[in-house]
């Protein structure tokens, strides 16, 4: 995986998530950590962008993981096909 060039803001990330999620950087998009987020910066704070089958469940463990690090979940949800069609990546079925 090649970091962004801002990698120490997702150093919560990195650390949460890097040792049983599958963690891709998708140029110019964002940290994508397979199956549940996509994680960006926007205004020089993370922001996590859930896809939509993320679970009140599955939120809560993201949130343990990420402890007291300062970070938004975003209000809408995404998609396999969003993430392909904004970012022009193809994800593997």
């Amino acid at each position: 995986m090649t970091a962004p060039a801002s990698s120490a803001d997702y150093t919560p990330i990195y650390e949460g998530f890097r040792k049983d999620y599958f963690l891709v950087w998708l140029e110019d998009y964002g940290l994508f950590c397979i199956p549940n987020f996509v994680a960006r910066l926007q205004d020089g704070k993370l922001v996590l962008m859930l896809l939509e089958h993320v679970t009140e469940v599955d939120i809560t463990n993201m949130r343990d993981r990420l402890g007291d690090a300062a970070y938004t979940i975003a209000s809408e949800r995404l998609t396999f096909a969003q993430i392909e069609r904004e970012g022009g990546f193809k994800i593997p079925g």
